[in-house]
């Protein structure tokens, strides 16, 4: 593959991850980090893409915590 510097930018930096990871469960990670999330699922999953939402950025926190917090902690938002 040929690539130039004017080539180089974060959306091919993901796509090239994408690739290179495949299955190594590191994608959300790089989409959250990159706060690319949305975008990029609204982009390439149709079916996920009226779904998704920026608040998808942040995971679940178990029941388990919770309850057994004495601070109490809320859920994050979209969960």
């Amino acid at each position: 593959m040929q690539v130039t510097v004017a080539d180089l930018n974060l959306d091919f930096i993901l796509d090239e991850r994408s690739r290179e990871l495949a299955g190594e469960t590191t994608r959300w990670f790089d989409l959250t980090r990159t706060h690319k999330l949305v975008e990029r699922v609204q982009k390439y999953n149709p079916g996920g893409a009226a779904l998704v939402k920026a608040c998808h950025e942040l995971r679940p926190i178990p029941t388990n915590e919770l309850l057994l917090s004495t601070g109490g902690m809320k859920q994050n938002p979209c969960y």
